[in-house]
């Protein structure tokens, strides 16, 4: 397994997110394991006398996030027929049969 990470400077302090590459039945997965950029309430970014610089770093986390490349995502999972649809072509991709089952 190979892992790369990336650091943020606005968010949460040394907020950053890692991208294991996995291999799975013969192919190379990148995975994204992040603390995804948000604002918290009550927070200015405008006229931050704490933290002056505040907007810009921000607005470069965002533009890294934006950037990162992955095939698989952990975090939120939709729910109900949307859940199943995500499961399905998670398999296509991972080519993934009842025949192939899950053993790598």
């Amino acid at each position: 397994m190979t892992i790369a990470g990336t650091h943020n400077n606005a968010t949460t302090t040394s907020s950053s997110q890692v991208g294991p590459t996995v291999k799975e039945g013969g192919k190379e997965y990148r995975v994204l394991i992040a603390n995804m950029g948000s604002i918290n309430p009550g927070v200015k970014l405008v006229g931050n006398t704490r933290y002056p610089g505040i907007a810009e770093d921000y607005a470069r986390t965002f533009e890294r996030q934006k950037a990162l490349a992955c095939d698989i995502r952990p975090g939120r999972r939709p729910r109900g027929p949307a859940l199943l649809d995500l499961v399905r072509r998670y398999q296509e991709r991972a080519g993934i049969t009842s025949e192939t089952g899950t053993e790598v």
